[in-house]
């Protein structure tokens, strides 16, 4: 019997294979690549995501995980959990790397509660060089005649035995008398609404204050992003400490599209393609050998 027929199939099996295997091990980095594009997001003002922010629909490898943004309506600001605390998005300066955010707890609500402010996870998040605390005492079972304390009105009006709250600068010494009288926390606030509520006769109330919201920063992407989209890559997210990936048309590289490959990819892709063609030509030599043994 004639061999070429089965060594004519095996050539045009290896080929088929091999071109298919082959468009399969690198379309993976592509459909990365393309994926993490700006995403469409509309959340209340927040529009268009990129790097570091994750939405539902977006890919893990496109941002860090703890920037991840949920919508429930989208009319409303989109919230993000800061120290497994909700706070709504009031902005996204990507030029800054700052978030502007309101508790969820007490967004435009006439009379915030006061809330503790989060404990931050100094690798993800810092407070802005603009933003301020206020310490707040509420519930006072009794009257504080310090001038150090400014009376917030709401807070009297909203506790059901009219007890009375106030608020002080960070620099205003605890004094010995309220200890034991009122309840205590710390409310984030910016700098310039602060200091508009303590001008005489202001028209700004600590509600006010409060619903605008105080911001943080976050180095997530800090010098090496903006590189990565110059070099035509776009930021991504490596779960290997010390790894920065940048997600290029080819593949993932460390930093900018012109480094190291962070996968190895053409090298694995070497590897499974050999193993892929070694299989083939054992299948074809097992057939062969099968077919002049029959004969």
């Amino acid at each position: 019997m004639d061999p070429s027929p089965p060594l004519l199939v095996c050539v045009f099996l290896f080929f088929l294979s091999s071109t298919l295997l082959i468009n399969s091990v690198f379309a993976f980095e592509d459909e990365t690549y393309s994926d993490c594009a700006p995403f469409p997001f509309k959340c209340g003002s927040i529009t268009n995501i990129t790097y570091p922010f994750l939405a539902d629909g977006r890919r893990a490898a496109c941002g860090h995980p703890s920037f991840y943004l949920t919508c429930e309506n989208e009319n409303d600001s989109p919230v993000i959990s800061v120290s497994s605390m909700p706070f709504v998005v009031r902005d996204i300066n990507y030029n800054t790397r700052a978030l502007t955010l309101v508790s969820k707890d007490i967004i435009d609500a006439d009379c915030p509660i006061p809330y503790k402010s989060p404990s931050l996870d100094t690798s993800t998040f810092l407070y802005a060089t603009e933003d301020q605390y206020v310490n707040v005492y509420f519930k006072c079972s009794a009257n504080l005649t310090d001038p150090d304390f400014r009376e917030i009105p709401c807070l009297r009006d909203i506790d059901v035995e009219g007890r009375p709250g106030y608020y002080t600068l960070p620099s205003s010494p605890d004094p010995p008398s309220w200890f034991g009288k009122c309840n205590a926390s710390t409310i984030d606030v910016l700098d310039v609404g602060l200091k508009r509520l303590q001008q005489k006769n202001s028209s700004s109330t600590f509600g006010n204050v409060v619903n605008e919201g105080f911001r943080l920063t976050w180095d997530a992407g800090d010098r090496w992003c903006n590189e990565c989209i110059e070099s035509g890559g776009r930021c991504g997210y490596n779960a290997e400490p010390g790894e920065i990936s940048c997600l290029c048309p080819d593949e993932a590289h460390w930093g900018t599209c012109k480094g190291r490959s962070l996968t190895d990819r053409s090298a694995a892709s070497g590897v499974v393609l050999i193993n892929h063609d070694l299989k083939i030509i054992v299948f074809c030599l097992i057939w062969i050998v099968n077919l002049f043994v029959m004969l």
